[in-house]
């Protein structure tokens, strides 16, 4: 059994939606905005502080999965982790998954105004307008 860690940089928000679509939980092409609001992990996922884990579920392959928030350089996770298994001279069964390897307009965005703002309804819901709009990854 290994580990997936789905990991982003916004919070834990990529992280969560792609996490969840791994797992069957939810859809990538039919799921929409207004449902991705309702979400129940939202208020977990809002007291996770950058750099804990947090066990979502298993696939169907047995594997765990996990998210992740990374608040700066998320280009350096894999490295790391890829650092400390050669250290510990050690193979690891951890699966690193970039969960949004590039952006739009809405996410920059949403981006700029919690900067300015805080993160709130508005710039949670103009996160997720434009993610739904990001063409959807390969599997793992």
């Amino acid at each position: 059994m290994k580990s997936i860690i789905f990991y982003c940089d916004t919070h834990g928000k990529a992280a969560l939606i792609t996490a969840l679509i791994h797992l069957g939980m939810i859809s990538r092409n039919t799921t929409t905005v207004k449902e991705l609001l309702q979400l129940t992990w939202w208020r977990r996922v809002a007291q996770l502080p950058p750099g804990q884990l947090l066990e979502i579920g298993c696939d169907q392959q047995g594997n765990r999965v996990f998210i992740l928030w990374v608040d700066r350089d998320k280009q350096l996770l894999p490295k790391l982790a890829v650092s400390f298994s050669e250290a510990l001279n050690k193979e690891t069964d951890w699966q690193f998954v970039d969960a949004l390897p590039q952006k739009n307009g809405w996410i920059n965005t949403a981006r700029f105004l919690s900067a300015i703002a805080g993160h709130n309804y508005l710039t949670h819901r103009l996160f997720l307008q434009g993610f739904t709009k990001l063409p959807a990854t390969a599997p793992i």
